[in-house]
Parts: C-alpha cells; sequence; structure tokens
C-alpha cells in the first residue's frame, strides 16, 4: 500500500489555517455533542419523573439519584472537555505529556457516534513527550471525525493504538476505521491543500493535521483500500531523528 508523503504547503501560514480548522472541527463537534447532551438531559429528566413516582409510593430511589449523578458527570466532562479544546486557539507552547493521556481526554468528545464503536490498546510503557496537546488533540480530532464520516450511518468502528517504534527511535499512534476506504488518486491528493472530497469540506484538515505533525518532528502516514478502511499512523520521532528517516516499516 502507498504511504502519503506531505505535499507543499498552503500560501496561508499554518497558524491561520490551524485556527481557521479548528473553528471548523469546532461547528462538526458541537452538532456532535449537542445531540449526546440532549440524549443525557432527557435521561436526567426521565430519572426525576421516575423518583417522583417513586417517593409517592415510598419506593427507594438510590439507584435513580446514581444514574442522575452519573449523567450529570458525564455532560460536565464532555462540556468542559469541549470549552479546553476551544481555549486552545491560538496557543503555541509545548509542554510535556504523555499521548496516551491526550488520546483519552479526545476520546472524551469524539465517542457521540450511536453506530460507531471505540476501542483502544495504549501502551503504558510509551514515556512523556513534549508536544502541544491542543495541536495534536486537533490532529487526533480531524483524523477521528474524518473515520466516523468514511462510516456513514452503517455500523462501524475506530480502533486506536499506540506503541514504541523501538527503543530509541519514538512512538506512533495508528487510528483504523471500518469505513469505505479510499483510492489511489484520492490517496494521492490527500495532503493537498484545498483537496476533499467532502460536499462542504475546505481541504484544509489534513493538511493542518501534516503540517502540525512536522512541527513534532513527526509524520503521518496512510494505508486505505476501497471498500477495506484505513488507518491513519502518527510517527512521532525524537528529536535527534529526522522527520521522515525511513526507521522502521509501519
Amino acid at each position: 500500500m502507498k504511504n502519503i508523503q506531505p505535499q507543499k504547503s498552503s500560501p496561508l501560514s499554518l497558524d491561520r489555517k490551524a485556527i481557521l480548522q479548528r473553528f471548523i472541527t469546532l461547528g462538526e463537534l458541537t452538532a456532535s455533542i449537542s445531540h449526546e447532551l440532549k440524549n443525557l438531559l432527557i435521561s436526567i429528566a426521565g430519572y426525576c419523573d421516575l423518583m417522583e413516582e417513586k417517593l409517592k409510593n415510598k419506593d427507594n430511589i438510590e439507584e435513580d439519584i446514581r444514574e442522575i449523578k452519573k449523567a450529570s458527570q458525564l455532560a460536565q466532562t464532555i462540556f468542559m472537555e469541549l470549552l479546553r479544546f476551544i481555549r486552545g486557539t491560538g496557543q503555541d507552547e509545548k509542554v510535556t505529556q504523555n499521548i496516551n493521556d491526550v488520546i483519552n481526554e479526545v476520546l472524551l468528545i469524539v465517542r457521540t457516534a450511536k453506530n460507531v464503536t471505540f476501542e483502544k490498546t495504549l501502551d503504558p510503557s510509551i514515556p512523556s513527550f513534549s508536544l502541544n496537546p491542543q495541536k495534536i488533540k486537533q490532529v487526533l480530532i480531524n483524523i477521528i471525525l474524518n473515520g466516523i464520516h468514511a462510516i456513514g450511518e452503517k455500523q462501524g468502528l475506530i480502533t486506536i493504538t499506540t506503541g514504541r517504534l523501538g527503543f530509541p527511535f519514538g512512538f506512533f499512534v495508528h487510528i483504523q476505521d471500518t469505513g469505505g476506504g479510499m483510492d489511489q488518486e484520492t490517496l494521492k491528493n490527500l495532503f493537498q491543500p484545498f483537496f476533499t472530497t467532502k460536499e462542504k469540506g475546505t481541504g484544509l484538515g489534513l493538511s493542518v493535521c501534516q503540517d502540525i505533525m512536522e512541527e513534532h518532528n513527526g509524520r503521518i502516514v496512510v494505508k486505505s483500500k476501497k471498500g477495506e478502511g484505513s488507518t491513519f499512523t502518527l510517527v512521532f520521532l525524537y528529536e535527534k531523528f529526522k522527520p521522515h528517516r525511513d526507521i522502521i516499516d509501519i
């Protein structure tokens, strides 16, 4: 399968492209999350009605209270993660953080599609790494949302796996979906700025993602076949290694 290499950058600066794409991604997230929050609020209201009925009959309501608390805490968590993503716009500083923690935070705000199951296998031995968490979240969210879009209305699976590239080179993140896959023409242009297969797409998403990965001494490698889904691999190399050195066959 052909590995996709970065294409030429757009005349837009990375910061301007990244901010524009963040707002586009935010719009997609808001539409998805609003549906999830609506369901949680309906669930809370339903349990309140049950409690009211049980109180009349002097039944035990402890389980209903636990369910209300659980739904309320989940709604708060989703909202706070979304708020953190919004506030991250324009932040360029890197911090030392573990990629597994970043992935877990992202999953809190993208696991809203009822027809898509998420599975994760995260390698606990991966050390923390100097990264910009907001920008890496943007990369992860963009690729996961693309996977959800590729799956469409049918039942599907998105699998996220992390692992080490072998001491001392770096680590990787696999994001695999069971969507429709891509043909060779799409693969060839995938990172080209303004190239898109979406009706209302801007074509900036993956171009920005590749630029962000290059900022982190890394790259995105894609393997896909029409009708068989896609696998996006984020390769992070430690600073002493060149970003496009063929260290391992991903």
